[in-house]
């Protein structure tokens, strides 16, 4: 059996975010601050860069004193390391460069794409060590970067601390790349016994208001959130990040699964698209349901923004994850929170392509005589391991983020 490490982290990752606060050129860092404050540079391009990475650097020079940071602040704009040097320029801090080290949350790219290749501009300069979290998943970059700073004579150091430092920063990249599919992860609230809500009954919420702007984070960080029909019909929620300024924002595409097209004549098919205007609504149905559309409807969802889509079911009258997965992919959608319900965890879980699990609690008993536990569709053909295991307090609740992965072994 493998022993779990859980860590306590020291604030919460949206925190993190807004107290970024670069500091004045010249400011002595630890590594240890390097590392943090690239991590809060990455931040700052959540919800702007998808399907990109979001990816920070900080510049020091051979002393260790800070001169720049930078992020990737937009998708299809330039990357971090070119940010960086944009301000190093502006600055007049050219002349500091001489032995300085680069701290990058991932490898630099060594391709021309939307932008030219970062390796070319930073073989060009006269620092002399580059510092990365991780190296890039993208088999056109994957190690190649890292070989031809070597090249140029810069001293490239693939530090785990640092990877530790940036948490799940890249792990949806690194799922589209490496197992070419989108990246799930399913965000509950419940009590410390389980209870998410009463059964047929309009919900209210358990989690605290801390709580709550949190998972307005998390709903920032993904490209779609996803809900199954009986979460629509009894909480009708909105599933956007509204408590967030807009600043390029693209707002996550907003996915229900309607196997039977119960929730098609809800009031919530109108109201969810009407928050939808920088997005797209995807309603999924079940073929024998797809095949009873009428135009009348379809033309009233399509002026809506809402697409009506059939997808495959299993025998037990649940959508096949895999065609669902190829379904999203083929639509750009690299990464999904799911937002509810059970039925939904439990079917994504079980297909074992659960990612990450984000658990918010309250510290209450709720008792389930007459509610329902998260984990009751929670049909597992083997057991699930946790791992990268972290609780972060949020006021008098807590969140437990941890990934996922299935193993024989029983945690």
């Amino acid at each position: 059996m493998k022993k779990m490490i859980m860590e306590l982290a020291d604030c919460a990752e949206d925190e993190l975010a807004r107290s970024f606060a670069p500091p004045s050129p010249g400011t002595q860092l630890s590594v240890e601050q390097a590392y943090l404050l690239a991590y809060q540079s990455a931040l700052q391009g959540a919800g702007t860069v998808r399907l990109n990475p979001m990816v920070g650097v900080v510049l020091v020079d051979r002393r260790h004193r800070f001169l720049a940071l930078g992020w990737h602040a937009y998708y299809g704009g330039p990357h971090a390391e070119v940010r960086v040097m944009e301000e190093i320029t502006a600055q007049g801090l050219a002349g500091e460069l001489a032995g300085a080290t680069l701290y990058c949350t991932l490898e630099p790219c060594c391709y021309e794409g939307k932008t030219p290749a970062c390796t070319d501009l930073l073989a060009t300069l006269p620092i002399s060590r580059v510092v990365i979290a991780q190296t890039d998943p993208n088999p056109r970059v994957s190690g190649q970067g890292v070989r031809l700073l070597q090249q140029a004579g810069i001293i490239v150091e693939v530090a785990p601390v640092f990877r530790r430092r940036v948490g799940d920063l890249l792990d949806a990249f690194s799922c589209n790349h490496r197992h070419q599919r989108p990246y799930i992860a399913a965000k509950i609230a419940s009590s410390l016994d389980g209870y998410i809500g009463s059964r047929g009954a309009k919900r209210h919420w358990l989690t605290n208001e801390r709580a709550r702007a949190y998972t307005h984070w998390l709903r920032q960080r993904f490209d779609a959130i996803m809900v199954g029909a009986d979460t629509l019909i009894h909480d009708n929620p909105l599933l956007a990040p509204t408590l967030f300024p807009s600043r390029g924002l693209k707002i996550p595409w907003k996915i229900v699964l309607d196997p039977r097209g119960r929730a098609l004549d809800f009031k919530p098919l109108k109201e969810l698209a009407l928050v939808s205007s920088k997005t797209a609504v995807l309603w999924l149905l079940g073929p024998e349901r797809g095949a009873l559309l009428g135009p009348e409807l379809q033309a009233a969802a399509k002026d809506l923004g809402v697409e009506l889509v059939t997808c495959p079911l299993n025998p037990a009258g649940r959508f096949v994850i895999n065609e669902l997965l190829a379904l999203l992919q083929a639509r750009g959608i690299g990464s999904v929170l799911l937002e509810g319900g059970r039925f939904v965890w439990g079917s994504f879980a079980a297909a074992g392509v659960l990612d990450k699990l984000y658990l918010l609690q309250i510290p209450q008993l709720m008792g389930l005589r007459e509610g329902m536990a998260w984990n009751e569709a929670l049909h597992l053909s083997r057991p699930v391991v946790l791992h990268k295991v972290e609780m972060t307090l949020l006021d008098d609740n807590w969140l437990l983020a941890a990934s996922l992965e299935q193993e024989r072994e029983i945690l």
